[in-house]
């Protein structure tokens, strides 16, 4: 029994030989100090909350803290004293010390409140070590983590994390962990500490719990997915990643029937999804028989024709036309339908009545630019809206004025026309001076006009016969009854002093909306040719104008035999050869196309080619 008693107080007294103390003397709140309220010393903790503060006095350095799981705000070391920032109700504090040892979890006296400044003054004591050589019981743990954003638990106590990091200054022993983080398998485990030359390094990879779903295919492609209601993209897509489990796919696309699918996704895997999808629409042409604005659905397709696609369903398909009522059909749509041409009602039209009167009678009446006869007249149908009126007659000004006819309404118009003044004349003179025998510089001749004019070619035959033969290419663009119109001519003709001859061929055309809507005609003809004007500059400026008829074949809507009246105005004015010419013209026309009468005007460009010299 002595012999035991001897070797305890060995124990203890070797023990005492490498005891290292740290004491909390004393720890009071500091009810003056206002450290807190400065701008130095006001910190917020993790809620938003101010954080207390808790003056440590010590002479020594190298402490840490730590607060468990409401951790520590922040520490900054003073001359004399340790600044250390808590949150409100702490009860705890850990205090560490490499040379002092642990004073672990003590409890503070009184409760930590908010925005208030303690004092802690703390007392430590050094080992006494018989061999010199300091004794080391504290190794840093350090986690890698992998993804980056998971939590990590050690010993029950939450480890901030930075960057996929997290370390700790701990004692030697055996610590329990625990990784997770969304959409990933949790990981726990143990790791011992207890070498303190190096670190304590583990590394975490948490295995997915997630997989991918990919939409592809040729049918699918542009049409909307989604993942248990939730929009993904438009295919051809992938997911974002899915935790391991059931899920259903559901694909729209206009024009087509949804496409569910229900898939199981697994850890890492992708499943691919090729969905086949069922039209649900027919390829339709809706077609009226008037010059009518096509409506579905109030939204506008075309004019007197249009073809594309329709989904099933019901439809409000209108068609309007200035001056009419419109017309309402309702049309169910299918896929059976496919193919087919759905012949629309043409729009009504509605009519008022115009009486034109004018004094003196029998002048020429046009109505929006097209001649509708003579005064007196009376019309019953004249389509509702503004209209144009014109009168005209020889010898008076024209008359004009903008009409609106109602529906059922008799308009009245009592026109008076003014006589045109009369005009005169006077013939141009020249003057310039001229040197005589009698030195009278300053005296002036008048001379009368003449074709000898200095201003005027000189040649005796250019003026006679300023076109031998020509053979004349042309185009022109511009607007019809119809709309836009557009004419392609080829002609000979030939000219004598100041009349002759010319014979053409023509393809005319007023397209309205689609590859087989408007007239068309290919026609051949001929007519006189005269010039009525010569500006006299160059060997070869002329003014032409030519009258003719042509017969020919009209396609498109309205096909059949087509006669067309021409008249055109053309200048014309000769290359640096001049055995070539480029003119400019206005052309109008007007005829009868298959079942329809249509008229216009276009402006084009020729080309004039001759087949002598300039005499």
């Amino acid at each position: 029994m002595k012999r035991f008693y001897v070797l305890a107080l060995l124990v203890i007294a070797a023990l005492s030989a490498y005891a290292q103390g740290i004491e909390v003397k004393s720890f009071t709140y500091l009810q003056n100090d206002l450290t807190t309220m400065s701008k130095e010393g006001r910190k917020i903790d993790q809620n938003g909350n101010v954080a207390a503060l808790i003056k440590v006095v010590t002479t020594e350095t190298g402490f840490s803290f730590e607060g468990g799981t409401l951790g520590i705000v922040d520490v900054e070391e003073r001359n004399g004293e340790i600044w250390v920032w808590v949150p409100q109700k702490l009860r705890k504090i850990t205090i560490l010390n490499r040379h002092f040892g642990v004073l672990r979890n003590y409890e503070f006296p009184v409760i930590i409140e908010a925005e208030r400044t303690y004092e802690m003054v703390l007392l430590t004591s050094k080992a006494s070590n018989n061999t010199g050589t300091p004794s080391y019981t504290q190794q840093y743990l350090i986690f890698q983590l992998n993804p980056q954003n998971a939590v990590l638990e050690v010993n029950d106590e939450i480890w901030p994390v930075t960057d996929g990091a997290a370390s700790k200054l701990v004692d030697f022993g055996t610590y329990t962990y625990r990784v997770q983080a969304p959409d990933y398998h949790t990981e726990a485990g143990r790791v011992t500490v207890n070498d303190p030359k190096q670190k304590k390094i583990l590394s975490v990879t948490l295995k997915p719990n997630f997989g991918w779903v990919e939409v592809g295919g040729n049918s699918a492609k542009g049409a909307d997915v989604y993942i248990d209601n939730a929009y993904i993209g438009k295919a051809p897509c992938k997911s974002g990643n899915l935790k391991s489990g059931n899920y259903t796919v559901k694909i729209v696309k206009e024009l087509y029937e949804p496409f569910t699918q229900s898939v199981s996704v697994s850890d890492e895997q992708t499943v691919t999804v090729n969905p086949t999808m069922k039209a649900n629409f027919a390829h339709v042409t809706l077609t009226v028989n008037a010059n009518a604005e096509i409506f579905v659905n109030d939204e506008k397709k075309g004019s007197r024709t249009w073809t594309g696609n329709l989904a099933t369903g019901n439809y409000r398909i209108e068609c309007r036309m200035a001056g009419h009522e419109p017309s309402v059909t309702t049309q169910k749509i299918d896929p059976k339908m496919d193919g087919q041409t759905i012949n629309l009602t043409p729009p009504t039209p509605i009519y008022g009545m115009l009486n034109v009167e004018s004094t003196p009678n029998f002048a020429k009446i046009s109505l929006d630019g097209q001649s509708i006869g003579e005064t007196p007249n009376f019309f019953p149908e004249i389509l509702v809206g503004q209209h144009k009126l014109s009168l005209s007659k020889d010898g008076y000004s024209d008359y004009t004025e903008t009409i609106t006819i109602a529906k059922g309404e008799r308009k009245e118009v009592k026109a008076t026309l003014t006589t045109k003044p009369q005009t005169t004349t006077k013939p141009q003179t020249t003057t310039k001076p001229t040197n005589n025998t009698t030195g009278n510089n300053n005296k002036t001749t008048t001379t009368k006009p003449s074709s000898s004019s200095s201003n005027k070619k000189t040649s005796k035959s250019n003026y006679q016969i300023p076109i031998r033969y020509l053979n004349m290419t042309s185009v022109a663009f511009g607007s019809s009854s119809n709309g836009f119109c557009m004419d392609f001519n080829v002609g000979v003709g030939s000219i004598n002093k100041r009349v002759g001859w010319q014979v053409e061929g023509n393809f005319r055309g007023w397209p309205n909306g689609g590859t087989r809507d408007g007239i068309g005609s290919l026609d051949m003809g001929g007519g006189a040719v005269l010039r009525i004007a010569d500006d006299g500059i160059g060997p070869f400026d002329v003014l032409l104008l030519y009258a003719g008829t042509n017969l020919g074949y009209s396609f498109l809507d309205y096909s059949g035999l087509s006669s067309v009246l021409t008249t055109r105005l053309e200048y014309i004015h000769a290359g640096a050869d001049p055995l070539f010419g480029i003119g400019l013209y206005v052309e109008f026309f007007t005829g009868k196309f298959g079942s329809v009468s249509r008229s216009g005007w276009a402006v084009g460009l020729s080309w004039s080619f001759l087949d002598e010299y300039w005499p």
